[in-house]
């Protein structure tokens, strides 16, 4: 077994709806199954409007002229009827009927109006069994028609007794064992068949399950055709550890069963680290993400990952196994994203009592799994602007550019071994987003590509106009506020404060201040995209024996925003800036001395990055407690707009740490600095919130 040492939920009041959702044969136009109580279960596509009636034996798929497909009034077609004829089968109903043509274009079931044409039909039909226990297994059967011409009005009927060959599906557990119901709490699974000649995928099911996976026949088919099966296993809610099993299969032949083997299964193993807020008032824990199955840049299936606990802190373990024996499948991997949900808050309550919730989560950078690595891509200013909710993260003049993209040239990736530390441990930086005339924004993106999402509702914003306070609370209030090109245009300042942080038993700190003249046609400060620091041996750590060990890396730019009118795509194009400065303090002793860093041309990138800097701690001096330094980076453009954050603390030095830390935390420390919120020294009698700072490396708010 390979191994290393690396929820959008509510509480399951209600039950859990169980869907067996009919496919589509389509490329997109996906969505995701949410049962009842949220969780969101299986990634399948939408059901076609279809409206069935019994004759005898046969059910027939009538049209619903709201879904028919259009034609051409130039083009010679024809009507094509889709019959069921289950024989002597009783309890059985059907599911849907499929037609594919060679431009590999879905088109839904029904009574169907189509092009005089050769065509791959599909029919899947539906039996509920029971066993001695009353438990409920469905069985269900497809017929596939291969290269049917059609170029008449014509009938098809489907015969159930041609599905005679059984998908037969053999998952195993690591440890060997079979999954059956006992070693899992939740099941999911979906399947379909891949035509090799244009890739054109068939959903065929999919499925959640709490027992048994459901049995499914099919007629044989011809080698025009792959079959893929996914399957997704979740623990128990409310076990020490939640994990994750998650297996896919690609085949030719079907007359030997798809199993997996416990020994080609990958491990990931995360620990998320809670935020302060969570620390102090988070009663559960909830675990989550997503995981795609992906060929090349096309989505096959997907899953969501969740599972609860009472733990503060707990190891989530994700088992992945790929079974590819498909020459067609050659960019087969999955694509995962790991989530931990971080602070909950109870925001109403429905009619009947239970509790709404505002959950606040944790989100692990996205990972690439294929049957031979872990590859952790982080994804920077594109995962900040579009969160956690898209696929299509990298975006280039408003169109995808494929995932492979993200692993060159810039080096913000990590293979499984090179991550050292656990997401949520260090100081974030903050990607700030400004779309002129769709709002101002950003996110807190860690240290390692993590998205803390959790921080949108603990950062506070101070926002001033020509020098004029015109704004200041929480972000999370703050929404689409925005002030562009109010009149009269002036000068805007903005500081935004993040202390939802405890570092090493430190307060964390990020203090980010934006500049922007309204009056220039350059409008919009630089941005900071990524920031990280790593060891001279490319391991993923901001923990140094010495400064010589450590290198700091990071990208930026001066972003441009662009929208296209018609399809409401929006990017950013890079400009180089005018200025970068860093400089290093011993932890919160404003005792500022230059970094040296350097531009790395070969590693810029964009979309998503900018200009990439680089540059080594050998130089870094002084005493710090525990050996932490703060990290200080200002940009500025050519137009004079710029951005300032304060990474506090950034980096351990440990052989220029304090030689003793008894003292740390005895109640004997003393105030060494006072700080307004946005940033500015001020002494004891300042009116409003002030962040003090003790001697012993603590701050705390206080309100006068």
């Amino acid at each position: 077994m390979k191994q290393s040492n690396n929820t959008n939920r509510a509480f399951c009041w209600l039950m859990a709806l169980v869907l067996a959702m009919l496919p589509t044969m389509a490329q997109g136009n996906r969505q995701l199954i949410t049962t009842l109580d949220g969780k969101q279960n299986c990634l399948t596509s939408r059901r076609p409007n279809i409206k069935l009636e019994q004759k005898g034996s046969y059910w027939v798929q009538k049209l619903n002229t709201k879904a028919q497909q259009k034609t051409e009034a130039t083009e010679e077609t024809v009507t094509v009827t889709y019959e069921w004829d289950f024989g002597e089968s009783e309890d059985i109903e059907p599911e849907y009927f499929f037609s594919l043509n060679q431009e590999a274009r879905p088109r839904p079931g029904q009574t169907q109006v189509l092009k005089h044409g050769v065509y791959d039909l599909i029919a899947c039909a539906r039996q509920i069994v029971f066993d001695s226990d009353n438990n409920v297994t469905p069985i269900y059967y497809f017929v596939l028609k291969e290269e049917i011409s059609i170029n008449q009005d014509t009938t098809i009927v489907f015969n159930l007794n041609e599905a005679t060959q059984q998908i037969q599906i053999h998952d195993h557990h690591p440890n060997g064992e079979l999954f059956t119901k006992g070693n899992y709490g939740t099941g999911m699974s979906a399947s379909g068949l891949c035509r090799k000649n244009d890739g054109a995928i068939l959903d065929l099911v999919s499925v959640v399950f709490d027992r048994n996976q459901p049995l499914a026949y099919i007629n044989p088919v011809s080698d025009r055709f792959s079959y893929y099966q996914g399957s997704c296993y979740i623990s128990n809610d409310w076990e020490p550890n939640p994990e994750a099993y998650a297996t896919f299969y690609v085949n030719d032949d079907l007359s030997q069963p798809l199993e997996s083997n416990a020994e080609d299964y990958h491990l990931i193993t995360e620990h998320f680290i809670p935020s302060k807020v969570s620390q102090n008032e988070a009663e559960a824990k909830g675990f989550g993400g997503d995981l795609f199955i992906m060929n090349g840049d096309e989505t096959i299936i997907g899953f969501g990952l969740d599972s609860w606990t009472q733990e503060s802190e707990c190891d989530v373990k994700l088992y992945v196994n790929l079974q590819n024996q498909s020459s067609d499948f050659n960019g087969l991997y999955a694509l995962v994203r790991q989530s931990m949900i971080d602070y909950l808050e109870v925001v109403d309550y429905f009619p009947w009592g239970m509790p709404m919730y505002d959950s606040r989560y944790i989100y692990t950078p996205r990972l690439t799994i294929n049957q031979d690595e872990v590859i952790y891509l982080n994804l920077g200013a594109n995962q900040a602007q579009y969160g956690t909710q898209y696929d299509d993260y990298f975006l280039n003049d408003g169109n995808k550019v494929s995932y492979p993209y993200a692993r060159g040239p810039h080096p913000f990736f990590y293979s499984q071994a090179q991550k050292l530390q656990d997401f949520g441990s260090g100081v974030p930086i903050f990607v700030y987003l400004n779309f002129r005339g769709y709002g101002t924004g950003g996110s807190m993106i860690g240290r390692y590509g993590e998205y803390r999402q959790v921080d949108d509702g603990q950062t506070s914003l101070c926002l001033k106009k020509n020098g004029e306070q015109v704004w200041q609370g929480g972000i999370k209030d703050y929404g689409q506020y925005d002030i562009y090109e109010q009149e009269p245009l002036g000068i805007i300042e903005g500081i935004f404060t993040n202390d939802n942080v405890i570092v090493d038993d430190l307060q964390g700190l990020n203090l980010t201040t934006i500049h922007y003249d309204e009056q220039l046609e350059n409008d919009i400060p630089p941005m900071l995209t990524m920031l990280w620091f790593k060891d001279t041996e490319g391991n993923a750590t901001d923990h140094f024996s010495n400064g010589a060990d450590g290198l700091l890396e990071f990208s930026a730019g001066d972003f441009i925003p662009n929208v296209n009118l018609e399809t409401y795509n929006m990017w950013y194009t890079c400009q180089a800036m005018n200025n970068v400065e860093v400089c290093y303090s011993p932890y919160q002793q404003d005792d500022w001395n230059e970094l040296a860093v350097e531009e790395v041309p070969e590693n810029f990138c964009s979309p998503g990055y900018g200009y990439f800097y680089r540059g080594s701690l050998a130089d870094v001096t002084g005493e710090a407690l525990k050996g932490w330094f703060d990290l200080k980076v200002k940009l500025t453009d050519a137009a004079g707009n710029w951005q300032e954050q304060v990474v506090s603390p950034a980096f351990r030095i440990d052989n220029l740490a304090y030689s003793s830390v008894a003292n740390i935390g005895d109640g004997n420390a003393h105030e060494v600095a006072r700080y307004s919120i946005d940033g500015k020294r001020v002494d004891a009698n300042h009116r409003g919130v002030t962040i003090v700072k003790m001697s012993d490396g603590t701050a705390k708010k206080v309100i006068q």
